[in-house]
C-alpha cells in the first residue's frame, strides 16, 4: 500500500486520450466522459396548472412559479395564470393560485428580488406584482406592448424586452418600470436592426444585456435602463440564434443558443463586446436559455429535456443530462451553486399538466482509465483521468482483489481468479491499494503494489487474475466505481552463467 498519494500532471496531448478512449472502448475498458454528467433526474407533477412557464427562487426553501390555465376553444370561460410557491425541498404538493385572467396569457417571465415580493409579465403586455405567500388578486397593469422577457436588478426596478406588436421582425423594445408602482412606463423602441429580442439579465440597476438574432446572426445590445436612448447591437457570432442570456457580473455574460443541431454557449464582456469563440455542448440540440449563480459557474436547458452545468471561463464540452418524465423544461433558477430548480409540462394520466425537479447541478469529479493498465511482476501501472468541472479535484484509491478458490473445507486455497467460481468455496482478499489526487482534466499514471498475501498468491499460482477498482470521493461521497481485470505474472528469474 502506498503512503503517499501520486499527484496528476497535465494531459500532453488531447489527441492521444481521445485515440486511447476509443480503443479502450471497442476494448471493453470503461471510459469516463470527460465531463462529469448528473443521473438522471425525474420530475414531479404539479396537479391545477397545464404548464409552468417561469421560475424563481429567492431563497433554497422557496420558488414561486407561474403557468397558465387554457379554456377550450370557443369557451366562455377565460384563460387563468397561475402562481405556485413552494418549498424545492419538500415532497407536498402545492396548490396553484390564480392571480389573473384574460383572453391571450400563454407565456410570460417572474423575477422574485424578496421572499415576499414577486414580479410577472405575460404576453398580453401585464405585470403583476404581488406576495407569492398571499398573492390575492393582484391589479394587472398594461404597458401597451406585449414584452415577455425580464430582469429585474432591485426591488424598485424591472426591464422587459421583446417584439413590440408589429410582429418578429419588427424593430424590439424595452421597458423599465417600478413594479411596486409601474404607472404608465413608456416602451423604447432600439434600431431597427436591433432584430428579435429573446432574453434579458441585468447585473446592476444602469446596465442590462439583451440576446436575440438579426437574420443568421446572434447579436447582444447593452444598455442603461434608466436612460436606454439607441445602442448599437453588437455581433457575437455568425449562424447562431441566442435565446438566454444570464450576467453574474457587470464585466461577464454567458449567452447561449443554438448552432445548426449543436447547443452552445458564448461567454463575453458586455461592455466591450465582439466576435466571440463557441462551445458546444454534448447530449443537446439547441439550448433555451441560462443562469449563472456564480461567474464560474452557468446551468444551460433546452426544450429537449436537457440541463447542463459547466464553467463560463472555460466551458470544455460539458456533457447534457435529460429530465426523465418531462415533455419539454422552460425555466430553471439556481438559488445556489449546489441547487437547481426546473419547472415545465409533462404527460400525466393523459392530460398535460406542470412539473417541476430540484437536483445539485453539480455532479463530484471522476477518475477513469485513459488507457490499459500495465502489469510487471507484482507492479500494476494505472493511467488515469479526471473528468468533472474545471477547479474540481480528483481524490480517490485504487484497490486490487482477487478471489480464492477453497477447497472444500475451506482452509485449502485451490486457485486464484479475478470472479467468484459458479460452485464451491471461495473468499474475496485485497491483494492492493494505493491513492491519488489530482485536478481535473489532467492526467497520470499511478503504480499499485501487491500487499503481502498478493505477492504470495502470485509466488504460489505463477499468476494472477484480479479486478482493479477505481473509486473518486467528493466531500466524503463516494462516485460510480470503474473496474477491469487484469492478470499479475511472477517475473522468471534470470539464470547467469558464471565462467569456470
Amino acid at each position: 500500500m502506498s503512503a503517499r498519494a501520486a499527484r496528476i500532471r497535465p494531459i500532453r496531448s488531447l489527441g492521444r486520450l481521445l485515440c486511447l478512449a476509443g480503443v479502450l472502448a471497442f476494448l471493453g475498458f470503461p471510459v469516463g466522459a470527460v465531463q462529469a454528467a448528473l443521473p438522471s433526474l425525474s420530475s414531479t407533477t404539479i396537479a391545477g396548472v397545464r404548464s409552468l412557464v417561469s421560475v424563481a427562487c429567492p431563497s433554497v426553501t422557496q420558488c414561486t412559479s407561474i403557468g397558465s390555465v387554457v379554456s377550450p376553444v370557443g369557451s366562455d370561460i377565460p384563460n387563468e395564470v397561475q402562481e405556485v410557491t413552494f418549498n424545492p425541498a419538500s415532497s407536498s404538493s402545492p396548490t396553484p393560485a390564480t392571480v389573473e385572467t384574460g383572453p391571450y396569457l400563454f407565456g410570460g417571465d417572474i423575477a422574485c428580488l424578496s421572499l415576499t415580493l414577486c414580479t410577472a409579465i405575460d404576453e398580453s403586455a401585464h405585470e403583476l406584482t404581488f406576495d407569492p405567500a398571499l398573492p390575492g388578486n393582484p391589479i394587472p397593469v398594461n404597458y401597451g406592448v406585449p414584452l415577455p422577457n425580464l430582469a429585474c436588478p432591485s426591488t424598485t426596478q424591472c426591464t422587459a424586452v421583446g417584439p413590440d406588436p408589429g410582429g418578429v421582425f419588427s424593430p424590439k423594445q424595452e421597458v423599465t418600470f417600478n413594479p411596486t408602482a409601474p404607472g404608465n412606463p413608456t416602451p423604447v423602441t432600439f434600431n431597427p436592426d436591433s432584430g428579435y429580442l429573446n432574453a434579458v439579465s441585468c447585473p446592476s440597476v444602469t446596465e442590462c444585456v439583451a440576446v436575440g438574432w438579426t437574420g443568421a446572426d446572434g447579436q447582444e445590445i447593452t444598455f442603461d435602463p434608466t436612460s436606454p436612448g439607441s445602442p448599437a447591437p453588437v455581433t457575437l457570432g455568425i449562424d447562431l440564434g441566442l435565446d438566454g442570456v444570464a450576467c453574474p457580473l457587470v464585466t461577464q455574460c454567458t449567452a447561449v443558443g443554438g448552432a445548426g443541431h449543436n447547443a452552445v454557449e458564448i461567454t463575453f464582456n458586455p461592455l466591450a463586446p465582439g466576435p466571440s469563440t463557441e462551445a458546444a455542448f454534448t447530449g443537446g440540440l439547441g439550448a433555451v436559455s441560462v443562469v449563472c449563480p456564480s461567474a464560474t459557474q452557468c446551468t444551460a436547458w433546452g426544450g429537449e429535456r436537457f440541463v447542463v452545468t459547466f464553467n463560463p471561463t472555460a466551458p470544455g464540452a460539458p456533457t447534457a443530462t435529460t429530465i426523465a418524465g418531462a415533455q419539454i423544461i422552460n425555466s430553471v433558477a439556481c438559488p445556489s451553486i449546489t441547487q437547481c430548480t426546473a419547472v415545465g409540462g409533462q404527460l400525466s394520466a393523459g392530460a398535460f399538466t406542470g412539473a417541476e425537479v430540484t437536483f445539485d447541478p453539480v455532479q463530484p469529479p471522476n477518475a477513469d482509465y485513459a488507457a490499459s493498465p500495465s502489469l510487471e511482476g507484482d507492479v500494476a501501472s494505472v493511467e488515469l483521468a479526471c473528468g468533472g468541472l474545471v477547479g474540481q479535484e480528483c481524490t480517490g484509491a485504487i484497490t486490487a482483489r482477487t478471489v480464492e478458490e477453497l477447497a472444500a473445507h475451506g482452509k485449502t486455497v485451490l486457485g486464484v481468479s479475478a470472479a467468484r467460481p459458479p460452485h464451491g468455496r471461495w473468499r474475496k482478499v485485497l491483494v492492493g491499494q494505493t491513492s491519488f489526487t489530482g485536478p481535473e482534466g489532467q492526467s497520470e499514471t499511478v503504480k499499485l503494489t501487491l500487499n503481502a498475501a498478493g505477492r504470495e498468491l502470485l509466488r504460489r499460482f505463477k499468476r494472477m487474475r484480479a479486478k482493479l477498482t477505481i473509486t473518486t470521493a467528493a466531500n466524503g461521497i463516494a462516485s460510480s466505481a470503474v473496474t477491469a481485470i487484469v492478470t499479475f505474472t511472477m517475473k522468471t528469474a534470470k539464470h547467469v552463467i558464471v565462467p569456470g
